[in-house]
């Protein structure tokens, strides 16, 4: 499930541009150099609970809850460190979809191919799906890692844009560094009692798999639940839409969803929506429950995601969702 929605992220990005088709091969080349180098030094900023550090552009500020840069809620830079994810496999679904989008038309400003500090990177930049907004795609890594930013400016912006490249350029993978990733959690479950451990993160996505044990990233059809951090919202009808939409990305990944029902229910104090449907992907049928919730300080996406047992998990799914609880 987490690999589902990782590439759901990319893939709607790259798939809602439109515009006219354009030669980017130059001015890439004018922009970024075929081989970039970055020392870490004082001014670098290790993003909490990641390897990752980069040097903020001095208009922008952090924010922690997110992992991301930003000068304003409308222009900014989210990154996201996902261990054991192999780069080469993830840019060849990034780069179908960038020359599927291409041969309709996609206005594509620049996109590059490089390598940072001896790992391979990508960089693009392209019209979004929302008028006025232009996007910044990066990717680096190995086999073994990959690290995923994606930036969000007003159409035009060339002095964001360089800021925020800027930024992408000192960017320094260090895989010794250490690491707490209850840094990133704004939330406490319970588990005890299920079949449910904690397996691993990639950035603000936490998975719990069967005895803890497997790769999601990896296996597809692993038992999983899926637990992410998002903004807080006051607004319940945002979490509503929000639900709808993920079904929607889930979908554009390629796994079939003909009905689901979705609920409003409580989680503790709080208002939450529940979704749950019966599903397929890639010919295996699969049971989900997604439970959305949280405050104005934070909000907690919930996905299970059962290929086996399915009957079992979900009960399971349902009694661990109801223990999420925002930290104060």
């Amino acid at each position: 499930m987490k690999n589902s929605l990782i590439i759901a992220l990319i893939l709607v990005l790259i798939q809602g541009c439109g515009g006219t088709k354009k030669d980017s091969r130059t001015r890439a080349d004018a922009l970024i150099a075929d081989k970039v180098e970055s020392k870490k030094t004082g001014d670098h900023l290790q993003l909490p609970g990641t390897r990752i550090f980069v040097v903020p552009p001095k208009t922008f500020v952090f924010n922690k809850q997110l992992i991301r840069l930003q000068k304003d809620v409308k222009n900014y830079l989210q990154f996201m460190d996902v261990p054991g994810n192999n780069y080469n496999d993830r840019k060849k679904k990034v780069l179908n979809e960038y020359e599927n989008a291409e041969k309709k038309g996609a206005t594509i400003h620049f996109k590059k191919e490089y390598t940072l500090n001896g790992y391979s990177a990508f960089m693009m930049h392209a019209a979004s799906p929302n008028k006025g907004i232009d996007q910044l795609i990066f990717m680096m890594g190995d086999e073994s890692f990959t690290v995923l930013a994606v930036g969000q400016l007003a159409a035009g912006d060339t002095v964001t844009r360089d800021e925020m490249m800027g930024a992408l350029k000192s960017v320094y993978y260090d895989k010794e560094a250490v690491i707490d990733v209850a840094d990133l959690q704004t939330y406490t479950v319970d588990m005890e009692g299920s079949d449910f451990k904690f397996a691993s993160n990639a950035s603000q996505m936490f998975s719990y798999t069967v005895g803890g044990k497997g790769n999601p990233l990896n296996d597809v059809f692993i038992d999983e639940i899926l637990i992410m951090t998002l903004p807080g919202t006051k607004n319940f009808e945002e979490l509503e839409k929000f639900a709808v939409s993920n079904i929607e990305k889930l979908k554009s990944t390629g796994m079939s969803i003909p009905s689901y029902k979705q609920t409003k229910i409580k989680v503790g104090d709080y208002d939450a929506t529940e979704v749950v449907f019966e599903g397929e992907f890639s010919g295996k049928p699969n049971s989900v429950y997604i439970v959305i919730t949280g405050n104005e300080k934070a909000t907690v996406y919930f996905c299970g995601g059962a290929y086996s047992n399915r009957a079992e998990y979900m009960k399971q799914f349902k009694k661990i969702a109801q223990t999420l609880r925002i930290k104060e």
